[in-house]
C-alpha cells in the first residue's frame, strides 16, 4: 500500500508541476 501512496504523491506532484507552468505561462 506504501507503493500506491508514493505513486499517487508524485501523480500529484507532477499535475501540481504542470499547473504551475501552465499558470506561469498564462502570466
Amino acid at each position: 500500500s506504501r507503493k500506491v501512496a508514493e505513486q499517487e504523491l508524485l501523480d500529484a506532484s507532477e499535475r501540481v508541476q504542470l499547473l504551475h507552468t501552465q499558470n506561469t505561462s498564462l502570466i
